[in-house]
């Protein structure tokens, strides 16, 4: 339980440091990729297939995002 603590209260802080170096635009593109990599992991240790509209989707929010990431850096 210690261990989970530590490694929660750990993780916290480095993502606190993270949003303290770059921008939220840059983090949101980032933070998108998560969609990406649940339906990845699903999918392997769970075989659960995702639907093609959370692909589609996906594919939206993240060329947003990176839309608003090169958009911010012009």
């Amino acid at each position: 339980v210690a261990a989970i603590g530590f490694l929660s209260a750990t993780g916290y802080l480095l993502l606190v440091k993270a949003l303290a170096v770059i921008t939220a635009v840059r983090y949101a593109a980032i933070e998108y990729t998560g969609l990406v990599w649940a339906a990845a992991i699903g999918y392997a240790f769970f075989s659960e297939v995702p639907p093609p509209a959370l692909w589609f989707g996906a594919v939206l929010i993240m060329l947003g995002a990176l839309a608003a990431t090169v958009s911010r850096q012009k």
